[in-house]
């Protein structure tokens, strides 16, 4: 894959301000989940500053993951509707971009492993569940038909 391909398809679908508002997002949340540890049970050793990058990083990774799956529902859609675009045009493909997101998939079960056990079974409740919404739960059609019901879902 061309590097600046694939930097026009994450400039075009995934934004870098975007990347950045869920690197910020990890931060906080961190910030507010090692501040109630602490209060409930004292201070905690703090992760380095590179399990804490990975952990940004993972978090960019899953909803990168959900991109690419939504980009694989709506490919037909979108190539009728918006032929321009970098995937549609054949720059960046969906293989390519499958095979970034299950990479990211295994970094975030890496770092999800390294925090502690229940970390890495909700990570993996929020992978199948992600999966399942790739999949419109076996019910796309039906569930398309209820807008509502479709947004809650996904």
């Amino acid at each position: 894959m061309n590097l600046r391909n694939l930097g026009a398809y994450l400039h075009e679908r995934f934004s870098p301000i975007n990347m950045g508002l869920l690197v910020v997002l990890f931060g906080t949340v961190r910030g507010l989940a090692a501040l109630a540890g602490a209060l409930q049970r004292g201070p905690a050793s703090a992760d380095g500053p590179g399990l804490v990058a990975l952990g940004a990083l993972a978090t960019v990774s899953f909803f990168f993951r959900l991109r690419v799956f939504d980009e694989e529902k709506d490919f037909a859609q979108d190539a009728l509707h918006h032929p321009h675009r970098v995937l549609q045009t054949g720059r960046v493909t969906l293989p390519q971009l499958r095979a970034l997101a299950w990479a990211g998939a295994a970094l975030e079960a890496g770092w999800s492993a390294a925090q502690e056990i229940d970390t890495l079974l909700l990570w993996g409740i929020a992978l199948v569940y992600s999966v399942l919404m790739r999949v419109e739960f076996g019910v796309g059609r039906w569930l398309r038909a209820r807008l509502v019901l479709y947004a809650l879902s996904h």
